[in-house]
C-alpha cells in the first residue's frame, strides 16, 4: 500500500506540473542533486530512495513536446556519482561549469566588491 501512495503522489506531481505547463507563460522545475536519480550505488543513510525516478522521468520527458513549453533543470554537485548515460538520456543540454582558478576568482573579486 505505501508503494501506491508514492506512486500516486508522484504522480499527481507530474500531473500539477504539466496543468501549470498549459496553464502559465513559461513553467521552470528545478531538480537539485540531479544524479541522485541516477545513482550507481545509495548509500545505506539514505531513506529518500533516489531510484524511484529513474524510470519515470525520462519516459515523462520523452512525453512532453514543444507545445507543453516547461522546462527542466536539473543541478548536480557530483555528477560522476550517477550514471552518465542515464544523465545523457533524460536531459538534452548538459553544461559543466568548474571551479574558477585564482585569476579568475580575483578578477570576480575586483568587479563584484564595492569601490570605497
Amino acid at each position: 500500500p505505501t508503494v501506491r501512495v508514492r506512486e500516486s503522489r508522484f504522480e499527481m506531481l507530474l500531473h500539477l506540473v504539466m496543468r501549470s505547463g498549459s496553464c502559465s507563460n513559461r513553467p521552470l522545475s528545478i531538480s537539485e542533486n540531479a544524479e541522485k536519480t541516477f545513482i550507481k550505488k545509495v548509500p545505506k543513510n539514505d531513506m529518500s530512495d533516489p531510484k524511484r525516478l529513474k524510470k519515470e522521468l525520462p519516459k515523462i520527458m520523452k512525453k512532453m513536446s514543444a507545445e507543453d513549453r516547461i522546462l527542466f533543470v536539473g543541478t548536480s554537485l557530483t555528477p560522476w556519482d550517477g550514471d552518465v548515460k542515464g544523465l545523457c538520456q533524460c536531459y538534452q543540454k548538459i553544461i559543466l561549469i568548474p571551479r574558477p582558478d585564482y585569476a579568475s576568482r580575483y578578477l570576480l573579486f575586483k568587479l563584484l566588491q564595492p569601490t570605497v
